[in-house]
């Protein structure tokens, strides 16, 4: 059953909570694939519950089956899960049988010919059955493929084609070296990626904007590999407590973790007051006074899915912003870009350019109830929730959109003081 909105409405009775968040899909994801590229007796303990995560898992199983006992043409939905269908496009290259890889609407509109072209340059047979350059795919393989020992990918517009192909180089069974253009948006994530395939026991080096893979035999042994909880889902809470006077929240089992980009929140709110206690079970995130910058300037290049957080505290503290390396924010689950302009600009002021978000608070007086839709986008959704306490109420459409990768949030919410009504 879909909910159409939530009401919520904060009436705190304690300051302090303790909250479960999801462990890291984008470990999980990665990992997964890992599994089935290099080592099958590669044990995942704590994989991330979030709709994605289970999704990608459930579709690899459907790949596995049928390319076992049919030759007909398979068809497998990625829904609106964009690491799935780009990690999948590159895997069902090596997966003999005829696919066709589909998605939402939504997916539909996000690109994948940079990875569709490295693919092809390998001899790959894919075929766009609607737009060029966008899902729906036919991949067709009947044979292995001929791969050169130098490869190009076109990065531009997500690094999860880089990712992509790095996850299937075990199934090569040659050296290979990939170049990616220089200032990749979310670099951050090819290092996680090359990190979580050199844990395994992959060789692999990356060095700038190259990457050099020495073929190994694949693993047989059993490996075990813990995911750590997520700090995405993390910097929420972070938020929270530097929107929220003398609030305090402890998050279990929480760890620094330098493979997330996303853990530089702790930074980034550290000038609103925040003070961040790593303790041997958490990670106890405390408000220490109502110190307020002025201004902030953020490169978010790196970390793109803090966006939509970062407008939101910027917003509710009355923060003027700039903030810049966001061009890809048009690719994701939505067009974030233009969604955070619709919806904030009901509380302030916001402005674009391709790669720049400028925020203006407006101090208007927050005595009305904002309805905020979230474009079926969790992290949208998510964001705009933590604006409660700010006005008497607000509406969150579509609320069940954060299945995607934090099925737990709203009861969360309901811990640190927030009544949710349907």
């Amino acid at each position: 059953m879909i909910t159409s909105s939530y009401t919520l409405k904060y009436s705190p009775l304690k300051r302090s909570a303790s909250l479960e968040i999801p462990t890291s899909k984008s470990i999980s994801n990665r990992l997964l694939i890992l599994k089935e590229t290099y080592n099958q007796n590669l044990i995942i303990n704590k994989l991330s519950e979030a709709n994605d995560t289970q999704l990608l898992s459930a579709l690899l199983s459907e790949i596995k089956i049928h390319h076992s006992r049919s030759s007909e043409e398979k068809e497998i939905n990625t829904h609106n899960c964009g690491t799935a269908f780009r990690f999948l496009c590159a895997y069902l290259c090596f997966q003999k049988g005829r696919w066709l890889l589909t998605g939402s609407e939504e997916m539909k509109n996000r690109p994948i010919k940079g990875l569709v072209d490295s693919l092809r340059s390998c001899g790959a047979d894919i075929h766009y059955l609607e737009k060029e350059g966008f899902p729906p795919l036919k991949i067709n393989v009947l044979q292995p493929l001929s791969v050169n020992e130098k490869l190009f990918i076109d990065s531009e517009q997500s690094s999860q084609f880089v990712s992509a192909l790095l996850l299937v180089l075990p199934l090569l069974k040659k050296d290979i070296q990939i170049t990616f253009p220089a200032n990749n948006a979310s670099y951050s994530y090819i290092q996680m990626t090359v990190r979580l395939m050199q844990d395994v026991g992959i060789s692999i080096v990356l060095k700038d904007n190259t990457i050099s893979y020495f073929h190994s035999t694949s693993l047989k042994k059993k490996q075990i590999i813990t995911v750590n909880a997520d700090w995405s889902s993390a910097a929420y809470w972070f938020t929270w407590v530097a929107l929220h006077p003398e609030s305090e929240i402890f998050i279990e089992n929480l760890k620094k973790c330098n493979i997330q980009s996303d853990s530089i929140i702790e930074d980034i709110v550290k000038p609103c007051g925040i003070e961040t206690h790593y303790l041997h079970n958490g990670v106890l995130i405390k408000k220490t006074n109502n110190t307020i910058p002025s201004f902030l300037s953020l490169n978010a290049s790196n970390y793109l899915d803090l966006v939509p957080t970062l407008a939101v505290l910027c917003c509710g503290l009355n923060i003027k912003a700039k903030i810049s390396g966001i061009r890809n924010l048009v690719f994701k689950e939505s067009n974030r870009l233009q969604a955070l302009i619709v919806e904030l600009n009901k509380i302030a002021h916001l402005q674009s350019d391709k790669n720049t978000l400028e925020i203006t608070p407006l101090n208007k007086n927050k005595i009305f109830n904002p309805f905020f839709t979230t474009y079926n986008d969790h992290r949208i959704a998510m964001s705009l929730s933590l604006l409660a306490g700010y006005f008497p109420e607000i509406q969150i459409e579509n609320p069940d959109c954060v299945l995607k990768s934090y099925p737990n949030f709203w009861e969360n919410l309901r811990t640190v003081g927030v009544n949710i009504s349907s």
